[in-house]
């Protein structure tokens, strides 16, 4: 594995603010690859932080070795079990306020096993080669001109997104550390000579067999160990998020495109170039050298609809343990933050208050990129219908009816193949979490 310089890792930080205004699409550059487009240039770098990008079968370089993956996971699962093991030694000893932000940190663990598990299968490095190689837009720009046109709109959506994720990866971990720092500095926990009776704030705790919330040393190491996994789980936690929202954008702009193709459907005297259009108003059927080429063009729309139905399955199948895991995070985080912030103490909103804005927004974002997919089915199926199957020949119609039954197939993801991934999923989520909420307030005003 090479690893960046730094001028690689200053690369991304001091061109971003010219990046929208000095980027005219990838043709406009002379790219050649995709994985070349400068989007495709910040997601590639940021996942091989976090072991997620396949090098090696792109004929790429910028690859994360197998043993950097298991170390990845080996310190995920001990983070695990170091913080599930202070929450036995402490739960009878600390309110459930002061316990509260150790369950959050403890299940943002289990996201960000499952996800490190997920870079590792065979199944989600073949499903990165295939976005990267075929799914793209970018591979078939020059189908024709919408297409082209679709490929630049999902371009400059893309580069939008993938800039104001890497903003978010950049302010949400600092945010989220500098509340303890703040709290240390003003009891004097960095003076030269601090309290004797200092108890130094972490980000996260652990049951470890030195004392870090007394020893000066302790802290330190705990602090440094904390920086590292802070910074890893806000770039696994939104890069993760933003490779799945760039491959839905992109079936997304696919399944434009099939549907303009469906509503643009020649009539007969529209096949051919030059041909006058008169097919719809003198009701006339398809000539023997048109019936031809409408069963080509109908042939490589199913089979076009086919790998989109394919891709859409194979993307479900991947990240769908980790979408079930990430969904039952947002259900029992958001209920434990709301919690943790109807203290309305100026402390616990400070540290809370913008984890729990931040973690609202992204199951809001992640479940409407989602709802993209589904979003696109019945206009599918509508432009299916109006193809001109009454002026076709009996094996074209056949054709047809074979696409109208492929269309009635839902598009969308799954999350483990049974839930469905969307905006009702996410207004599900926020009113169970609502309802624990107030279940736990009770609980906790009572005692």
């Amino acid at each position: 594995m090479r690893y960046y310089s730094k001028v690689e890792w200053l690369y991304v930080g001091i061109n971003l603010r010219w990046s929208i205004r000095n980027d005219g699409g990838p043709d406009a550059s002379g790219i050649e690859r995709s994985q070349d487009i400068k989007y495709m240039r910040y997601l590639r770098f940021f996942l091989v932080l976090v072991g997620g990008w396949p090098g090696k079968p792109l004929g790429d370089w910028r690859r994360s070795g197998r043993w950097y993956q298991w170390l990845n996971v080996a310190l995920s699962v001990l983070t695990l079990v170091l913080g599930l093991l202070y929450v036995r030694n402490n739960i009878s000893k600390l309110s459930y306020f002061e316990m509260g932000k150790t369950y959050i940190t403890v299940v943002m663990n289990c996201v960000c096993l499952s996800r490190f598990c997920t870079f590792m299968t065979d199944r989600y490095e073949k499903s990165m080669v295939y976005f990267v190689k075929d799914i793209h837009l970018f591979n078939h720009r020059n189908d024709s001109e919408y297409a082209m046109k679709m490929h630049m709109f999902v371009h400059k959506l893309c580069h939008c997104f993938t800039l104001y994720t890497i903003g978010l990866v950049s302010t949400v971990a600092e945010v989220y550390d500098i509340v303890p720092v703040v709290n240390n500095a003003g009891s004097g926990a960095f003076r030269r000579h601090p309290p004797a009776d200092i108890t130094y704030e972490s980000v996260v705790y652990y049951a470890l067999p030195f004392d870090y919330e007394h020893d000066a040393a302790g802290f330190y190491v705990v602090f440094i160990y904390n920086l590292y996994i802070s910074y890893i789980c806000s770039v696994l936690f939104l890069i993760f998020d933003l490779l799945v929202a760039l491959m839905v954008f992109h079936l997304w702009g696919h399944l434009k495109i099939l549907t303009y193709s469906l509503d643009n459907f020649p009539r007969p005297g529209e096949v051919f170039e030059g041909q006058a259009s008169v097919g719809r108003l003198a009701g006339l059927r398809y000539t023997d050298r048109e019936t031809e080429e409408v069963t080509r063009r109908l042939k490589d729309i199913i089979i076009y609809h086919e790998k989109i139905l394919k891709y859409s399955e194979n993307i479900s199948n991947t990240v769908g343990l980790s979408v079930a895991v990430y969904y039952m995070f947002h259900q029992i985080t958001t209920c434990l933050l709301l919690l943790e912030c109807s203290q309305l103490d100026t402390k616990a909103l400070v540290r809370f208050g913008p984890l729990c804005i931040c973690l609202i927004n992204l199951l809001a974002q992640v479940s409407v990129i989602f709802e993209l997919l589904g979003s696109r089915t019945e206009p599918l199926m509508r432009a299916a219908y109006n193809v001109p199957w009454e002026v076709m020949e009996p094996g074209s119609r056949r054709l047809v009816l074979m696409l109208l039954r492929q269309t009635q197939t839902p598009l969308g993801l799954k999350a483990v193949g049974m839930v469905e991934v969307g905006v009702q999923t996410m207004a599900t989520i926020l009113k169970t979490s609502l309802s624990y909420f107030m279940m736990l307030r009770t609980m906790a005003t009572n005692k």
